[in-house]
């Protein structure tokens, strides 16, 4: 049985909203379809409307219900996304099928066909592979050939034996085509992979130009990153209900998406970094592949665990355990003020800053779960599969206002450890003080080290006292205690020196965890606000530690460079608060803490349905190995909107 899509299960009226605003205004914002061919800026003749209107009066004849949509571009929006907006702006059936081309952008779409009842997916990704062909005979694209594209769209779709010019002759050489395309598109995925991804061409972004390419890559980074958080979460729902054992699986495709998505971060220092267009558009290209090959496997798994739940545990018994976590989390709220309130007082403002609107951004998120449970429960007598999508929503949302609260509630256990670990740090710089004189060392020569390791034990009093960040305060003792230790080295034994820069490695180390592990939080409980380039800084922080963990014994001195790295990063994540929309600035979702916050839930929630990048099970059925963005079909939004759909460049 084809695996029903996972979509948002809020009320619609949210849903709707948060479509609807998805990417920037313009004249190219999805449009409502009135008629077989919406083509709002004229690109057709009139002969070439009428050619279409009777390739789809055609398919009607057959039960289809088909629609046409010309515009020059997608306003810079995913092709699914922007395809269902239209289709549910205008009313249509989530049974009907739209099709849409972008004929500047020279991107192709589709999206609805809710149940499959005349046509499978399968026959409409075909037919898109069939029509990209013809279209890819223009650069730049013109309406005859943009007519004759549609109507081979619908012929390949309905199994038609042709109905104009753009079929040539039978459809059986056509077919042949589709199939020898579809082969040497997953040769091609086979090669990349055996070669670990050292190809340099995306099936994605072909026919992009550079700058296309590397937005695109950007975009998918983001939705992998997101894709990738959210299905943390829900492996540890799966791992409590169904044991280790049985999540193994899931746990490996979700550690292999992780290191993927971790190298594509590396890679897009590169893409979007100084270097030639070439290496640049190279590095692009990498991302996709290399994206492509963690994130099908993982939409896999997550099909399997979702089956695998619904089959074994009974909807209304998921819905009163969401429900009882909901009121929880609720009634935990005014303890996390009370202690957010303590810490006000005994903090300085900038130690906490970070803190302060987790009560607030808990509550929205947990409205989102409540609307989600409501809606699960309206759903539940009629619709088990939509209502089963609701309870995985507020899941989501629940989690992420959990770790809202518990960075509150451990806010001060962390705060006592860096108190503490500021009086032996002190302890072990003043012993490096005293060092100097002991070792007769020149005081002229070590004068500005002196007078660096003094203001760093007054700021670490200042900070012990409460009038400073502990973490920060900290992080400069063990800086001046460095610098020291560096000085010093000559005048010490060689055990010494080795003594010295192992506890020095080991100290910066533990102040790198901290500001990672915050850091980490900080975007995992925030995703809806968190932009593309925090992400990034919050991988290469994730990688810097790594490396510094790994030579913190083999190698003090680059573990401390590592560990200085790793801090830096996440601090700076910390310290951009949350300025910066999704998707770099190209793309806000709603206008409120709670609809930004509920972006990151909408998207989690997808499982490579409804505009992701990846498909149900793995580039069979989409991704870029499949060549789109990702499977079609599927269920619809909320209280009965538009079906899913797949896109593709020509």
């Amino acid at each position: 049985m084809r695996i029903l899509r996972r979509v948002l299960a809020a009320a619609a009226t949210t849903l709707a909203a948060l479509v609807m605003v998805i990417g920037p205004a313009s004249a190219d914002s999805p449009v409502t379809i009135t008629d077989t061919v919406t083509d709002p800026s004229g690109f057709l003749s009139s002969s070439q409307i009428d050619a279409i209107k009777q390739s789809a009066s055609t398919a009607a004849e057959k039960g289809v219900d088909f629609y046409f949509v010309a515009v020059p571009d997608l306003s810079g929006q995913d092709g699914t996304t922007w395809c269902q907006a239209a289709g549910l702006g205008s009313g249509l059936s989530n049974t009907s099928i739209v099709y849409v081309i972008a004929y500047e952008e020279r991107q192709q779409t589709w999206c609805g066909n809710q149940g499959e009842k005349v046509v499978s997916d399968s026959q409409l990704t075909k037919a898109k592979t069939a029509a990209g062909t013809v279209l890819g005979k223009s650069n730049p694209l013109d309406g005859a050939t943009t007519a004759d594209a549609v109507t081979t769209f619908v012929s390949t779709m309905t199994g038609s034996s042709g109905s104009g010019k753009s079929l040539g002759s039978a459809i059986v050489p056509l077919v042949l085509v589709i199939i020898v395309v579809l082969i040497a598109g997953q040769v091609v995925v086979s090669m990349r992979r055996r070669k670990k991804l050292r190809s340099t061409v995306s099936a994605s972004s072909t026919g992009l130009s550079p700058a296309q390419r590397i937005d695109l890559a950007n975009r998918r980074l983001l939705e992998a990153d997101e894709r990738v958080r959210s299905a943390s979460d829900e492996l540890d729902y799966a791992r409590a209900q169904f044991g280790t054992l049985r999540t193994d699986d899931y746990a490996m495709a979700l550690d292999a998406a992780r290191s993927g998505v971790a190298h594509a971060f590396e890679l897009q220092q590169t893409m979007n970094g100084t270097d030639p267009e070439a290496a640049r558009t190279v590095a692009a290209d990498q991302i996709l592949s290399t994206l492509d090959s963690v994130m099908n496997p993982l939409a896999t798994q997550q099909a399997t665990f979702h089956d695998l739940r619904d089959s074994e545990a009974g909807a209304d018994e998921q819905l009163a355990a969401l429900r009882e976590r909901i009121s929880e989390v609720t009634n935990s709220i005014p303890a996390a003020e009370t202690e957010l309130h303590t810490l006000t007082v005994s903090n300085p403002a900038a130690t906490i800053s970070s803190l302060q609107d987790n009560p607030d951004q808990a509550r929205a998120l947990l409205d989102s779960a409540t609307q989600a449970a409501n809606q699960a429960e309206q759903a539940l007598p009629t619709d088990r599969s939509r209502a089963v999508e609701a309870i995985d929503t507020g899941q989501r949302a629940l989690a992420m206002a959990r770790l809202q609260l518990e960075a509150i509630m451990t806010a001060q256990k962390d705060l006592a450890d860096a108190s503490s670990k500021l009086t032996e740090a002190t302890a072990s710089i003043t012993s490096d003080l005293n060092d100097v004189t002991r070792l007769g060392a020149d005081p002229t020569a070590f004068a500005s080290l002196i007078q660096d390791a003094h203001a760093a034990i007054t700021a670490a009093r200042t900070a012990r006292d409460g009038q400073g960040d502990p973490l920060e305060a900290l992080e400069a003792l063990h800086s001046a205690e460095t610098a020291l230790d560096l000085a010093l080295a000559g005048l010490r034994s060689a055990d010494e020196q080795r003594t010295r820069a192992s506890a020095g490695a080991r100290n910066k180390l533990s102040v790198a965890q901290t500001w990672v592990r915050d850091a980490q939080t900080w975007v995992q409980s925030r995703r809806g606000l968190i932009s593309l380039d925090a992400r990034s800084r919050v991988s290469q922080a994730e990688t810097a530690l790594a490396e510094a963990t790994r030579t913190v014994d083999s190698d003090p001195q680059a573990s401390m460079q590592s560990s200085d790295t790793a801090s830096s990063l996440a601090r700076s994540v910390m310290q951009s608060g949350q300025q910066d929309p999704p998707l770099g600035q190209q793309t806000r979702i709603g206008s409120s803490v709670g609809d930004a916050l509920l972006w990151s839930v909408l998207l989690g929630s997808l499982g490579g349905h409804h505009g992701s990048s990846w498909g149900d099970g793995g580039p069979s059925r989409g991704g870029f190995g499949g060549g789109g963005f990702g499977g079609g079909g599927g269920g619809g939004f909320g209280g009965g909107g538009f079906g899913g759909g797949g896109t593709s460049s020509f």
